[in-house]
C-alpha cells in the first residue's frame, strides 16, 4: 500500500466519519502549500517557498 492507497482507503474516510467536509462550514483541502503563520492561523496565498502539507481541515 502506497501513500495515496492509504489516504484513500484509511485516513479520508476517518476524517468523513469524524464530520469534516460533512458538517456544514467545514472543509478539507489536500496538498496545499501553506505558510503556518502562528498557531491556529494558516495563510495559503504565501511568498517564496511555502510549505505543503498533506491535509488542511478548515472550519
Amino acid at each position: 500500500m502506497n501513500e495515496s492507497d492509504t489516504r484513500l482507503k484509511k485516513i479520508d474516510p476517518a476524517l468523513h466519519a469524524a464530520g469534516w467536509g460533512v458538517v456544514e462550514g467545514s472543509d478539507i483541502f489536500t496538498e496545499q502549500r501553506a505558510y503556518i503563520v502562528t498557531p491556529g492561523r494558516i495563510v495559503t496565498k504565501a511568498k517564496r517557498n511555502p510549505d505543503k502539507i498533506d491535509y488542511l481541515s478548515y472550519v
